[in-house]
């Protein structure tokens, strides 16, 4: 994630909602802590009018720091008197983005990865919020584009009279089971399933890409844990 930005000359494309993972990455101090940071006498003068403008924010005001990054020398003291203090506070010099939440007497921070010249970037998401990708990426190029579900081209039967879970055939005789459901409504077509179930099949969950011999051939995808109360599917 740290080093996306090396790959201008590629396009990235990311299987998730980006910035929720980037979230993710917040951490918070109590004001006590910075407080005792600015007692303490190797924190130079530049880190130390960051320190002061983080607390004159108000309440949910949002301040963009530029910390020093500190030296070995300062991280060792800070390690020795790591008990005087309840938070990340080396982490906090190495954000570039500060929150103040008054009401818990706390600052919540992050570092805003910058993804530099990355020449194209796709995210494929159901959760991206429009607002923030535009405040997060301001500055740039970005363009959304829906793409509403895809329709079935067959038939999808689903088989809800079990979970059907990993846990299931484990306590309920496994094989037997899938002989069960085999003989009952299968019949003889291809199955997709645990590899627990199949160990000689080449292909079970967890190794499905990249295989075409199964194309335009009715398939049997047992272990499902997706009940629907509309479709059978197995």
């Amino acid at each position: 994630m740290k080093e996306l930005y090396k790959m201008q000359d590629y396009e990235i494309i990311i299987d998730e909602d980006l910035l929720m993972t980037l979230f993710h990455f917040t951490s918070s101090l109590p004001l006590s802590d910075i407080e005792k940071l600015l007692e303490l006498p190797f924190i130079d003068a530049d880190n130390r009018e960051q320190l002061e403008r983080i607390l004159e924010l108000d309440n949910e005001e949002t301040l963009q720091v530029n910390f020093t990054s500190l030296s070995e020398s300062v991280l060792e003291k800070l390690y020795e008197q790591r008990n005087e203090f309840t938070g990340p506070v080396p982490k906090l010099f190495d954000s570039t983005h500060v929150i103040m939440c008054k009401n818990k007497k706390e600052i919540v921070f992050i570092k805003k990865y910058d993804f530099g010249d990355c020449s194209k970037m796709t995210i494929l998401s159901a959760t991206a919020d429009r607002a923030l990708y535009e405040d997060y990426f301001s500055g740039k190029t970005i363009n959304f584009r829906e793409v509403y579900k895809a329709e079935y081209k067959g038939k999808v039967l689903q088989y809800t009279a079990h979970t059907l879970s990993r846990a299931f055939f484990n306590k309920n005789g496994g094989t037997d089971v899938l002989e069960e459901i085999k003989e009952k409504y299968i019949g003889d077509i291809p199955i997709i399933t645990f590899k627990m179930l199949a160990p000689d099949s080449e292909i079970h969950f967890g190794k499905t890409e990249g295989f075409n011999v199964y194309r335009g051939m009715d398939i049997a995808v047992i272990g499902t844990p997706h009940n629907s109360p509309v479709y059978m599917n197995w």
